[in-house]
């Protein structure tokens, strides 16, 4: 077997890879989207808002004092969730034509 088609073979199989990771991302386009714009603060407010959700969630950690498993467990929870609900929701707020 040439050099030439290992690399057409593994490119392909990247191609395959990329292909199968932007269809299980699709949902999150447009989330993904509003996450960078108020990453890169592009409102003069977005980081008072990043201000007060960080310190929404320590206040609740500090003021749940949940143990160790159970902190993980719900983090788990919520990433699980998120990963369900927010194509769902995304896709009826935003339709599938915007992104």
């Amino acid at each position: 077997m040439a050099s030439g088609e290992g690399d057409n073979k593994s490119a392909n199989l990247l191609a395959a890879e990329t292909a199968r990771l932007e269809e299980h991302l699709e949902g999150w386009g447009e989330v993904m989207l509003a996450a960078d714009r108020v990453l890169r603060w592009e409102k003069p407010w977005f980081p008072a808002v990043m201000i007060l959700a960080v310190s929404i969630v320590f206040l609740l950690i500090y003021w749940l004092d949940p143990s160790v498993l159970t902190g993980i467990s719900c983090a788990i929870m919520m990433i699980c969730l998120a990963d369900y609900l927010v194509p769902t929701i995304a896709f009826r707020m935003f339709g599938s034509n915007k992104w």
